[in-house]
């Protein structure tokens, strides 16, 4: 599933067309929790740190929401894109707001 949650957040990036070296940059750098050893010890370590580091990260908070309820790769990718986007539009919300 973690995989599928760094792919929804490569497809966010790509569609706010993003810098395409800072895009791989990213998402290799979260790819690489996974890698090694122990890649399920690596993880959960990611989460425990993630929650305490995601406030104001919408995409570390994307992807810890994607991983608490997703089911499947599928599943996580598009709750990725879909906390993005809901986490866009209220930072929108929130400037216009303030005006």
């Amino acid at each position: 599933m973690y995989r599928g949650a760094v792919k929804g957040l490569r497809r966010c990036l790509e569609i706010s067309q993003a810098i395409p070296t800072h895009v791989d940059s990213l998402c290799n750098g979260f790819l690489n929790i996974v890698e090694g050893p122990d890649p399920e010890g690596s993880l959960e370590e990611f989460r425990e740190r993630g929650k305490h580091l995601a406030h104001g990260d919408m995409y570390m908070t994307a992807i810890l929401e994607a991983l608490d309820s997703a089911r499947c790769e599928e599943e996580a990718e598009l709750r990725v894109m879909g906390s993005v986007n809901e986490q866009l539009m209220r930072r929108a919300n929130a400037r216009q707001n303030a005006r």
